[in-house]
């Protein structure tokens, strides 16, 4: 009965019915999701170019696989150095991501361009403010014909059973399309060689897209607001501790997420280490942190235990697992050493 009521309600949400406003993705490990957390961290790091990924899904032992799920892919450069002085730059990149909802497979993919401005705002180079502008398509779609999704008018009151294909709405698909706008704008600091710190704000859905697939009136995207901060301290050379905090408020919904990661570098003189962590999503769920970087590679896991009242259905949670890469195609300039004869 109660997987019963899971799958009704879970269901409705994702139809989006009446005056139901869609959600939107989420990632519990937000820092390993750069182009869906501000715009303006487009480019903002030290290296060639990067790519990365981020795959999520959740209550599959009650609904089976891929019945909630959002892979994300990205990819971005620092492309364009401007100013008089050439210390500022431009950062280009593109994101796709396709989030699955309910049994209705209702589909939301969208497919972006960022741009990233990064102003070095002091002489030793340690700070840096950034702006960032992402926009692009947004598209929604829902299939009736799925065989699980019964409506009303299906039910044979005779024999107690359903007829599949009959129902008003049944052999139907829906989806709606929209052009989408983000901004957003972050800081980043160094403060010493062992302390750093970023943050930053961003606004999601400036232009209220409307993804209706019901021709709906309102069924606009309303505004989506998020802020993020980090702090990185090596208290030992080999230890790093790096706490997170994540704000986000869509329409009346707030989410706010606490994590603290910690990095133990297996060897000195080697790029490697390895990151564990806990975080909490408030009046939600808990989440185990997993994770290693090698050199420019770095991977991560979650796993959500859910803490809220859907721990009576027993979802299972939901797992991520995050990738990225940043490739550096310079090397270190060699110095040659030079002999000088004291006789000359």
């Amino acid at each position: 009965m109660k997987k019963a009521l899971l799958i009704v309600l879970l269901f409705v949400s994702s139809l989006g019915l009446a005056s139901l406003q869609a959600q939107d993705i989420h990632f519990s490990l937000f820092n390993h999701s750069p182009m869906t957390l501000n715009p303006a961290l487009t480019g903002g790091y030290e290296g060639s170019f990067r790519v990365g990924g981020i795959y999520r899904d959740q209550y599959r032992s009650v609904l089976g696989s891929g019945t909630f799920t959002t892979p994300m892919f990205y990819a971005d450069a620092p492309l364009l150095l401007i100013g008089k002085k050439k210390r500022d730059w431009l950062g280009f990149g593109i994101m796709a991501y396709q989030d699955k909802a309910g049994i209705a497979g209702l589909q939301t993919g969208s497919f972006l361009l960022s741009v990233g401005l990064h102003h070095v705002m002091d002489k030793a180079g340690k700070t840096v403010l950034s702006f960032g502008l992402q926009g692009g398509a947004l598209q929604r779609k829902i299939d009736l014909n799925n065989p699980d999704i019964k409506f009303g008018d299906e039910y044979n009151s005779i024999d107690g059973e359903f007829v599949l294909g009959t129902g008003a709405n049944s052999g139907m698909g829906m989806d709606g399309s929209a052009f989408d706008l983000n901004a957003g704008i972050g800081l980043k600091t160094k403060v010493s060689d062992v302390l750093s710190y970023n943050l930053g704000v961003s606004l999601g859905h400036i232009l209220k897209p409307s993804l209706s697939v019901f021709n709906a009136n309102d069924a606009n995207l309303n505004m989506r607001f998020q802020g993020h901060a980090q702090l990185e301290y090596d208290i030992k050379p080999r230890f790093r501790f790096s706490p997170s905090l994540y704000y986000t408020n869509l329409n009346e919904a707030n989410q706010v997420q606490l994590q603290a990661w910690g990095g133990y570098k297996i060897k000195e003189d080697q790029d490697i280490r390895l990151n564990f962590g806990l975080g909490y999503r408030f009046k939600d769920a808990g989440e185990l942190l997993l994770g290693i970087d090698v050199k420019g590679l770095k991977v991560a896991l979650s796993y959500d235990m859910t803490f809220s009242n859907l721990r009576n259905v027993k979802t299972g949670g939901a797992f991520e697992i995050a990738a990225s890469y940043i490739a550096r195609n310079y090397k270190q300039p060699v110095v040659k050493t030079v002999i000088l004869c004291p006789n000359l």
